[in-house]
């Protein structure tokens, strides 16, 4: 087994990084349901028949979404960022799929990037809520900065959730 991370460090979470932003995914999943069921009415149309009713369509809308629909959260993510810690430090490496960013990948292997994503310092004086702050923006910024993570999205959400249940309890 490779060792990928400190000796003594502790895994924190993963952060998935996905190939668009969910909004986007069902847009496209939308505009390829628009042209199968144009193509259908088409068909359709030159065999004298119609998609009778807006039931009709509503059937075979979801017909096409079984078949061909898929979720965003489970089957767009193209890559983790694997956080975790170590005494007075936060760090993270990325893993990534092995082929081409592509819109349909039905085999995903993910690879172990040979760098560190990121290295934080942490400090004593500072607060679960300045810590999580840190963390977000520095991950923003160093993904502004990678050439293969700028068009893509990481999913900071936990981060978020985390940071508003830090600033409520503790």
């Amino acid at each position: 087994m490779i060792e990928y991370h400190q000796p003594g460090a502790q895994r924190i979470l993963e952060l998935p990084v996905y190939r668009c932003t969910e909004e986007q995914h069902y847009r496209e999943q939308e505009a390829k349901f628009e042209m199968a069921a144009r193509w259908v009415k088409e068909s359709l149309r030159a065999l004298n028949k119609d998609l009778d009713t807006a039931e009709d369509l509503q059937v075979f809308r979801t017909d096409w979404f079984k078949r061909e629909g898929c979720p965003w959260d489970f089957n767009q993510i193209v890559g983790w960022i694997r956080l975790y810690t170590w005494t007075g430090n936060i760090a993270a490496y990325l893993f990534f799929v092995r082929e081409r960013i592509s819109k349909n990948m039905s085999r995903k292997r993910f690879v172990w990037e040979r760098a560190k994503f990121l290295e934080m310092r942490v400090f004593e004086h500072e607060s679960n809520a300045q810590i999580l702050d840190n963390l977000k923006t520095k991950i923003l910024s160093e993904r502004n900065e990678s050439t293969r993570l700028r068009r893509l999205y990481v999913d900071i959400g936990v981060l978020d959730v985390l940071n508003e249940h830090s600033r409520n309890y503790f």
